[in-house]
């Protein structure tokens, strides 16, 4: 796991833990919800100046 800045759409960075699941997939845990966040955003990582990665919004396991 990773801690890492989540920025989805036109949003600023949110404090959150990142899982790899798989070489495709990874779970992004917020460390406070937000509104407004959805399938087919797109969501980027950062930590600090550095972009990590970046991928496709899927639905969650709970939806």
């Amino acid at each position: 796991m990773l801690r890492a800045a989540a920025a989805a759409l036109l949003r600023p960075a949110a404090p959150a833990l990142l899982r790899r699941l798989s070489d495709d997939r990874a779970e992004v845990i917020l460390d406070e919800p937000e509104q407004g966040v959805a399938p087919g955003q797109a969501c980027v990582f950062y930590q600090g100046e550095r972009v990590l990665g970046g991928g496709w919004i899927m639905p969650s396991r709970e939806a």
